[in-house]
């Protein structure tokens, strides 16, 4: 993208005006004009120069409607940067972006002075959208994750492209959000609520085995830790065997006791 310049004009000392010139005067140190002051505020808004840093002393207001533009390339960060170089207990750098109304997002870096107060803390930062809708944080892409990191730069935990909870530097999936469905032995009409890492089971009618098949909505990235209890009969052991990534191919009674007619057994399942 051009930098932007200055329409060129010589100056006379003509007695006319511009729509309508005397033709009666002559040019005014034309050789000055083009070169100590159009060219100087062309080479200001190219960025060339002693104006390779462009300085204002003052506020910027820009009341133009529409895209703000800040676009070049090169090696290495392409910034905006906002500071307050000044240290103090109330002071602060910040970005508002705000809607109709007093009401938007608001990106703050306080002081190393600064008076901690509330979500505000000493040589902290905070992002923070105080209107009734909330604030949403979207990864669109199909395989876009969302990563948080603390203490540094070592990842702790995030949700990964499938909605699930995925933990550390392996980002292992600690609680999965797939829908589990069922497999044989549950009676006629059986059912499951919930997620993988929390479901519930209900039997159907006149079940004929001990256990049943679960198979998980998504795939583990290690076989979960499951454990589960049962409102069916009481005396009787849970069995849950032969778990893998992707099922409980056994969920039940330890021993032979058929299952009972809307029996529930609650279970929660977590990876590591």
């Amino acid at each position: 993208m051009a930098a932007s310049t200055i329409t060129r004009a010589t100056w006379t000392n003509d007695t006319g005006t511009a729509s309508a010139p005397n033709l009666d005067g002559t040019v005014i140190n034309n050789t000055r004009l083009q070169n100590d002051v159009y060219a100087k505020i062309d080479e200001m808004f190219a960025g060339a120069g002693s104006y390779a840093t462009f300085t204002l002393g003052g506020k910027l207001a820009v009341e133009g409607f529409g895209s703000h533009t800040i676009s070049s390339g090169g090696t290495g960060g392409n910034i905006l940067r906002v500071q307050n170089t000044t240290a103090g207990t109330g002071n602060f750098g910040q970005v508002l972006v705000l809607r109709d109304g007093s009401f938007g997002l608001d990106l703050k870096a306080f002081s190393s002075t600064f008076t901690t107060s509330g979500a505000s803390l000493q040589s902290g930062t905070k992002i923070e959208s105080d209107g009734s809708g909330g604030m949403s944080i979207v990864t669109s892409d199909a395989a876009g994750v969302i990563r948080f990191y603390t203490g540094g730069t070592t990842l702790r935990w995030g949700i990964n492209a499938a909605g699930d909870f995925i933990n550390g530097t392996s980002s292992h999936i600690s609680d999965s959000v797939g829908t589990p469905t069922l497999g044989s032995g549950w009676g006629t009409s059986p059912s499951i609520a919930g997620t993988d890492y929390a479901f519930v089971i209900t039997v159907g009618s006149a079940p004929a085995t001990s256990n049943g098949a679960v198979t998980f909505g998504h795939t583990w990235s290690t076989i979960p830790v499951c454990v589960a209890n049962s409102d069916g009969q009481s005396g009787v052991d849970i069995l849950m065997s032969g778990i893998t990534t992707t099922s409980i191919p056994n969920l039940g009674h330890a021993s032979s006791v058929v299952l009972v007619a809307g029996e529930k057994f609650r279970v929660l399942c977590r990876g590591y």
